[in-house]
């Protein structure tokens, strides 16, 4: 596989991992236990997102490289 399908997998994996945790907690409990999880849920969001990034341009680059 190359590395831009295991980023995509993982990204996939955690997004299917944290937005079962976060529904979890939302449906069990209210008030600003719900806030918080929702924050942190989507401050999650953003980290992968950036990582997910990160890992693409970076094997881009690698795979230019090699092909010079």
């Amino acid at each position: 596989m190359t590395p831009r399908t295991v980023a995509l997998l993982r990204f996939a994996f955690l997004q299917i991992g944290f937005g079962g945790a976060a529904s979890a907690v939302l449906a069990k409990t209210s008030g600003t236990l719900w806030a918080v999880a929702l924050m942190a849920a989507v401050f999650t969001e953003v980290l992968l997102v950036l990582d997910l990034r990160r890992g693409l341009r970076s094997s881009s680059t690698a795979d230019r490289l090699r092909s010079s």
